[in-house]
Order: C-alpha cells, then structure tokens, then sequence
C-alpha cells in the first residue's frame, strides 16, 4: 500500500496509473494463485515479486517521463519488448533498475531476483518461483488486465512453462480466480 500511494499519478499520457497497478495486481494475484498449483514455491513472495515486478518502470514513468514516452514509441514503432529498448534510454532495463531498487529498500534476494528476472530467457537452469512471476506477466498482458506500457506480447518461454509443471487444464480456474480477486481489489482500491 505504501508503494501504491507513494507513485500516485503519473506524468504524461502513455499510461493511467490505475491501468498499471491493475496489470501490477493482476500478476501478484495470478503468480499467488498459480503457486498453488506449483510445488516448492512461496506463495506470498511470488506475490511481492509480481506485485512489483515492473517498479523500474514506474521510476523511469515517474521521474524521467520524457525517455519513459520515446521509449515507449519506439518499442512500438520496432515492434520490441520494452525492456530491449530501455537501455538505450537509461543505460538499464526496467527490471535491473527495479532489482536495484529492491536491494536498496532491503528487501530481500529472493525478491529482487523475481524482480530482476522476470523476463529473463531461461536458457540455463530454471528457477520455479522466476517463472511464476515471469509467466503470471506474460499471462496477464496476453488477457490485457491493465497496461504497464508493453505493447509487445513475446513468445511464451517453453521453458518457464514446463519449469513450473502444471497443466493446461490448471490455468482456466486460475484465471477465473484471479480475475475476480483483481476486480474485487481494485473496487476497494478504486471505488
């Protein structure tokens, strides 16, 4: 809550701050739910970790909104995932930036690598609770809950899928669920 009310409005029209905290609590609610379905994963820190997985964004959207809206045209314009165009715009992605943002506010490890990771390739070994995080992201921006400024849906990872070992069958109740969960929430928050 505290993190909600510190990033109230943001700065320029590319994004709504309730279209982000939407699409931010719609993966921390997705990420908890799935976690039940996956073994050996914290459900509460995978919530954290997707609550705030894209709070570098926020600080490039609050404090630097400028770089934050011609980065934001030119991952549409090339047709690119936001965090491939960041750097060239702040020497840094989004979830590096986030990641140490993370270490700084001594939260802890585990919580920034969700953070860090969260778009990570998945090319060696294949951390269960990343790819919570990782695909509750991919999965609520493909169901379009919110908007965190990404308009570019990458291929889903084959790997993080299989990584967290549950069924296609699974995702439908988890869907339901977390979409009437975000809702109730964000009347709460929202009105």
């Amino acid at each position: 809550v505290t993190v909600v009310n510190y990033f109230k409005d943001l700065p320029g029209e590319e994004i709504n701050m309730e279209a982000f905290w939407y699409h931010s609590l719609g993966c921390a609610v997705m990420a908890r739910n799935l976690a039940t379905h996956v073994p050996d994963v914290d459900r509460e820190r995978v919530f954290i970790g997707g609550l705030l997985h894209d709070i570098g964004r926020l600080v490039f959207l609050s404090y630097f909104p400028g770089a934050a809206g011609a980065a934001l045209a030119k991952a549409r314009k090339l047709k690119l995932p936001l965090e491939k165009v960041e750097p060239a715009f702040f020497n840094t992605d989004h979830a590096l930036f986030g990641s140490a943002l993370s270490d700084a506010w001594q939260f802890s490890p585990e919580i920034s690598v969700l953070i860090r990771d969260h778009h990570k390739a998945f090319k060696g070994p294949v951390d269960k609770e990343t790819a919570v995080v990782y695909f509750s992201n991919w999965m609520v921006s493909a169901l379009g809950l919110g908007f965190s400024g990404e308009n570019y849906l990458p291929k889903l990872n084959k790997r993080a899928w299989a990584a967290m070992g549950i069924s296609t069958g699974a995702l439908v109740p988890v869907i339901r669920q977390t979409d009437r969960q975000v809702s109730e929430a964000v009347r709460f928050f929202y009105g």
